[in-house]
């Protein structure tokens, strides 16, 4: 019947709608997780060198003569850094844009089968 064909509609779209909710929220999550274990491995990284340096540099004379060194080392390697993060920002960027733009066809798509199926159930 035309009530049962609506029913079944309606229960559809609930369940698209929630399908659709739960794709866009894994897809954050799972972009944000890549970026905080990314730091993670940086930060384990830098806290080894760090230990290395000081086993292989240890004397305070070595250390203050390799001043400048050090420096220059923090800055080559944060501005990698940041291009990276800057890489991956952009990219975190145009997954979430297109997962935006499918969600809004998706959503277009059913407002526009949800009118078709209105407009037949008034012609009968």
């Amino acid at each position: 019947t035309t009530l049962q064909g609506w029913k079944d509609y309606v229960r559809t779209e609930k369940y698209n709608k929630a399908v659709i909710k739960r794709f866009a929220k894994k897809l954050s999550m799972r972009l944000a997780n890549s970026a905080y274990g990314t730091w993670i491995e940086y930060w384990r990284e830098r806290k080894w060198l760090r230990g290395l340096l000081n086993r292989v540099l240890g004397g305070k004379e070595v250390m203050l003569q390799s001043a400048a060194f050090k420096t220059w080392q923090i800055s080559a390697q944060e501005s990698a850094l940041q291009s990276k993060h800057d890489k991956e920002l952009e990219n975190m960027r145009k997954q979430l844009m297109q997962a935006k733009s499918f969600h809004e066809e998706t959503l277009k798509s059913a407002a526009d089968q949800k009118m078709e199926m209105s407009q037949k159930l008034l012609k009968k």
